[in-house]
């Protein structure tokens, strides 16, 4: 089969221009290809889908590039934290047919690159004079905290529903920050690692110089919901 749409709106997702072709045989169906656009970006990406035994058997590879991710996460997850252009590249496989099994059984990799954007709600380059106003919790601490960045790369493992990365990076004038830890999808858990690393001028990337102080590791622990 052939299937195109106009304008589709998935779990208040907003997708345009939707195309993608279907074939199966003998249990097992194959999506190839698959083409959408995406908060002025786009998506294409293929599929595999078996219904040969009682537990159907998932693998998806996408690619996105362009997807502006504010409103993409606005939308999806009705939230307000990250700011920037998104490229993506994700090959995942899962069993099951409800969303608890499917959980359980995600595996695969991906990579996601955030360029010139912004991380709301916490300001890590106020940790050089105030971990308070950091978090937004000193008495005067003004406007919503946030931390610029001109890159943020995040590749991650996906294994029986555990996420882990241990080279995400984000890359701001005034700091570098490496990222590691799990997030389990399952029982919806956070615990990661943020180390970041203050340079002494506004040179950009090229610097790699330290600002003298202390440096103030960041660990983020409890649930998707209500991380600490």
């Amino acid at each position: 089969g052939t299937i195109q749409i106009g304008e589709l709106k998935i779990k208040n997702v907003k997708v345009k221009s939707v195309h993608l072709k279907l074939y199966g045989e003998k249990g097992i169906f194959s999506l190839r290809p698959l083409t959408m656009a995406l908060y002025q970006g786009d998506i294409s990406g293929n599929g595999r889908f078996s219904v040969e035994k009682d537990v159907p058997r998932t693998n998806i590879q996408l690619a996105l590039k362009g997807v502006q991710a504010a409103p993409l996460i606005r939308d999806l997850f009705k939230k307000d934290f990250l700011e920037g252009t998104m490229k993506a590249n994700v090959n995942l496989s899962m069993k099951g047919d409800d969303a608890i099994e499917i959980k359980k059984t995600l595996n695969g990799t991906g990579d996601f690159l955030f360029k010139d954007g912004a991380i709301k709600g916490v300001d890590l380059s106020s940790m050089v004079n105030n971990v308070k106003s950091a978090f937004g919790t000193a008495e005067n601490a003004g406007k919503t905290p946030r931390t610029d960045f001109s890159e943020l790369h995040i590749p991650f493992i996906a294994k029986e529903g555990i996420v882990h990365t241990d080279q995400t990076t984000l890359i701001s004038p005034l700091i570098r920050v490496t990222v590691s830890g799990n997030a389990d999808i399952v029982k919806e858990n956070l615990d990661f690692r943020v180390e970041p690393r203050f340079v002494a001028t506004l040179k950009g990337q090229g610097d790699v110089q330290e600002r003298s102080g202390l440096m103030v590791p960041v660990l983020i622990t409890s649930s998707f919901d209500s991380p600490k």
